[in-house]
């Protein structure tokens, strides 16, 4: 009956450790994204805790079983929460944007490396300017504009768009409007926009991609163009 006693005990100390730990080191996205998986690891740290401390002290004494630094590519809950807390850092705190704006697109047709375009940040703000942004999460939206708005064109050079933000439709539109320059990785220099060749091949069933090329003939890089949709057949 002692044992048990002091069983319990023990649990309710692990279970107030953790209740503290969730306090001090979990935020708004933590709860927002992960809400399900913070109350399964904090129950399954209080039920499991005396295997935990001997296979993975951590998860215990540094409440790694409701806290998750290091997400992996599947777990989708921790990478938002990871990914909403950068961006929100974003807007809090923009880096600093120059006169112009640098971009490493990241569908290449010909290569694994991402193809490096520039922007005048006043051609993209005055671009998109009244016009609702193609960018899925409002948040970035908001990060965007204010690292647009928030630039300093006495500052040298082409600064990178925040990693954080996904930049990638707002700059095939750019493109596609003939503003910007984009580097051939064949010819290893910037071409202006307006001087590459946009190619649509005949559609097929699925995503069909739209390519553009520099004016040697170098294929640069492709995006989607439209999706065909195809019937199945009815069965008789």
């Amino acid at each position: 009956m002692t044992a048990l006693w002091i069983y319990l005990s023990l649990t309710l100390l692990v279970a107030a450790w953790l209740g503290l730990a969730m306090w001090r080191r979990l935020d708004q996205f933590d709860w927002h994204y992960r809400r399900g998986d913070i109350w399964i690891g904090f129950c399954m740290g209080m039920l499991l805790w005396p295997v935990l401390l001997i296979l993975k002290p951590s998860l215990i004494l540094r409440g790694g079983a409701i806290r998750n630094d290091q997400p992996q590519a599947l777990d989708f809950a921790s990478t938002n929460a990871a990914q909403r807390r950068r961006v929100h850092q974003l807007i809090e705190n923009p880096p600093p944007c120059g006169v112009q704006v640098s971009y490493d697109f990241p569908n290449s047709k010909d290569s694994t490396q991402p193809v490096a375009m520039i922007f005048n940040a006043a051609d993209v703000q005055n671009h998109f300017k009244g016009d609702s942004l193609p960018m899925f999460w409002e948040d970035e939206q908001m990060a965007i504009v204010k690292y647009i708005t928030g630039r300093d064109d006495t500052l040298p050079g082409p600064t990178p768009v925040p990693d954080a933000i996904d930049f990638e439709k707002m700059a095939t539109q750019l493109i596609d409007a003939g503003i910007g320059s984009v580097r051939c990785l064949a010819c290893k220099v910037f071409y202006n926009a307006g001087e590459l060749s946009l190619s649509t091949p005949e559609l097929h069933p699925g995503w069909n991609f739209a390519e553009y090329s520099c004016p040697a003939g170098h294929s640069l890089l492709s995006r989607r163009h439209i999706h065909v949709y195809t019937r199945r057949p009815s069965a008789h």
